[in-house]
């Protein structure tokens, strides 16, 4: 076939709108794919994506002597500028690779106003905040993920990835630091299965799923301060200086499955984090 024949694109628009204070955004989008040869690939994507803040934010109310005001109503769009090219190849029907290359220029993003501030709604998910803030916060992500995908076959399937990164943020201090979600690095495992009895009325499988990660970062907490009020107070010029150690979990999931004439029953079982690990998720000060 001609080399025109191979090269795909796809491009369009995407709009979001928030009527609740009339911010808008038209994205661009477009995607690039050269098909190589029938087991090769090579793709680009380009896109600006926009975010809504959550609701605990635009709604956050201040009540001074009386007057109450809504700081954050009227706050813009969370903005990020994608970029991606990714390579597949397939060894075979049955298994394939894919490798990507990511970058995001994240902008517009909500901050304190206060110059002195470390706080950034991309360290948040949810929540109600009463301080004034503005769409003057930057940021980015970038990284390379890997995996591998064994569509079943023999009964039998498979699906690893590692992915690699980086996530930074800038505040109204306008220091780079980590966002709390800078794990560096994730990898994934899901597997299965199937054991086929001869007369195939009966089916038992076997799936399991892994996930390795590196921890969330953390705020180191001032001891001195919080034993004198009570209550946590974090070093705050310090923010996400620290991480967690690395989140473990493995789920399997045993099944039998009975196929009889206009009826399929399936009785399981599910063991979630099996090998009981204890994942730490944050830290405060325990006044007791």
């Amino acid at each position: 076939s001609k080399p025109i024949d191979k090269f795909t694109v796809t491009a369009g628009f995407h709009f979001l709108t928030l009527l609740l204070n009339n911010s808008y955004s038209i994205e661009p989008r477009i995607s690039a794919r050269w098909e190589a040869n029938k087991n090769n690939s090579i793709s680009f994507g380009f896109g600006l994506h926009s975010q809504i803040q959550s609701l605990g934010i635009y709604f956050a109310e201040n009540n001074n002597a009386g007057i109450k005001t809504m700081p954050n109503k009227n706050l813009g769009l969370s903005k990020s500028s994608h970029y991606v090219l990714s390579y597949n190849h397939a060894f075979s029907r049955q298994l394939k690779m894919k490798t990507e290359i990511y970058y995001q220029a994240l902008n517009n993003i909500p901050v304190s106003i206060y110059d002195s501030s470390t706080f950034s709604t991309l360290n948040v998910q949810g929540g109600y905040f009463t301080d004034p803030m503005a769409n003057k916060g930057k940021g980015k992500n970038y990284g390379l993920e890997i995996s591998i995908e064994k569509n079943l076959s023999n009964n039998f399937y498979l699906m690893f990835s590692n992915s690699f990164y980086q996530s930074k943020y800038k505040a109204s201090d306008g220091i780079e630091r980590n966002t709390k979600y800078n794990g560096n690095y994730i990898s994934n495992l899901v597997a299965g299965k199937e054991f086929i009895s001869a007369n195939r009325r009966r089916t038992f499988g076997v799936n399991i799923k892994a996930v390795y990660a590196g921890g969330y970062r953390t705020t180191p907490i001032d001891f001195e301060k919080s034993g004198i009020e009570g209550y946590t107070i974090y070093r705050e010029k310090e923010a996400y200086s620290l991480q967690n150690p690395a989140y473990f979990r493995t789920d399997i999931r045993l099944s039998m499955k009975w196929n009889r004439k206009a009826l399929t029953s399936t009785l399981s079982l599910d063991i979630q984090n099996v090998a009981n690990h204890l994942n730490v998720y944050d830290q405060t000060y325990d006044p007791l």
